[in-house]
């Protein structure tokens, strides 16, 4: 059986994936002031909340394999280290056996 963080890394390699198609769908939509709807990221696969970002969030967000937007509240300290919060969302990088499985998943790679 696979360790809880390579397993929790791949929910949210799910939403990540799911999320790039939104991406795709608000490319060229507004200019980059513009909020989106993106989902939350995190490790619960049942989880529906949407989180608001500009289209330079998200990229900045995807600039790293080991990289996920979470809903405030929403991040696993023990698995993950946040990396920034505002009020709309926090942006988590997975660590050790996570961050491999996750940047191993990542769709622009």
């Amino acid at each position: 059986m696979d360790p809880p963080d390579r397993r929790l890394a791949r929910n949210e390699a799910l939403f990540r994936e799911v999320n790039e198609s939104v991406r795709t769908l608000t490319e060229g939509n507004g200019n980059d002031g513009m909020l989106h709807d993106f989902f939350c990221e995190c490790a619960d696969v049942d989880c529906t909340i949407r989180v608001k970002l500009t289209n330079s969030e998200y990229e900045t967000a995807r600039s790293e394999g080991t990289r996920f937007i979470v809903a405030c509240g929403h991040e696993l300290l023990d698995l993950e280290r946040i990396v920034l919060e505002n009020d709309r969302f926090l942006l988590v990088e997975k660590t050790g056996g996570g961050g491999d499985e996750a940047a191993k998943l990542d769709p622009r790679k």
